[in-house]
């Protein structure tokens, strides 16, 4: 029988909160919090797929600092503006949380996977008359909680084993890049 979450979190305002007790080191590269950094929530907020379709006038225009607008919701969502937030189209009624736990170290992941729109690395964006285009942009958002003690270096040694497995998924499920074409990454 799988062990319950140590994590805790909550679903709210289309907003996965995760409330790691107190302020812990984090490894981001969200819009808001990203970096090496030192918070207590970590937040994953569901947008509408492409939020700032081009042309809107400035004034109307809700995501053209997603830092900032993110610090908004924490704030409605009573979680420290100096939080980790992520941004995804993928409903969050579609979360995919995972914990695996070894030799009294555990792990807990939140996934959101959007690959509508995936894309192959190093494969230039190109239309059918060869031309650049810009792909709608899709994400694959991993939030990974343990209670090792990594270092910073180990940290960055997690984020390219996630990377990595990523990877290895999106090939051996053999997800299709937004052209149609096989092989995303």
């Amino acid at each position: 029988m799988p062990r319950p979450f140590l994590t805790h979190f909550r679903l709210e305002h289309h907003t996965l909160v995760i409330d790691l007790g107190k302020r812990q080191r984090v490894l981001s590269s969200a819009p808001r919090g990203g970096g090496l950094v030192r918070a207590r929530h970590i937040l994953n907020h569901q947008v509408m797929a492409n939020p700032v379709p081009a042309p809107i006038p400035a004034s109307k225009r809700r995501w053209d600092d997603p830092a900032r607008r993110l610090g908004d919701v924490a704030t409605q969502l009573a979680a420290d503006r100096n939080c980790v937030a992520l941004m995804t189209a993928v409903p969050l009624a579609q979360l995919v949380t995972l914990r695996e736990e070894s030799d009294g170290v555990w792990v807990e992941g939140f996934f959101t996977v959007g690959v509508a729109n995936a894309v192959k690395a190093g494969e230039p964006a190109v239309g059918p008359n060869r031309g650049p285009v810009q792909p709608a942009l899709g994400t694959i958002n991993i939030i990974l909680v343990t209670n090792a003690r990594l270092s910073s270096s180990a940290l960055v040694g997690a984020v390219q084993v996630a990377t990595e497995s990523k990877t290895a998924v999106l090939l051996s499920k053999n997800v299709p890049i937004w052209t149609g074409s096989p092989g995303a990454t």
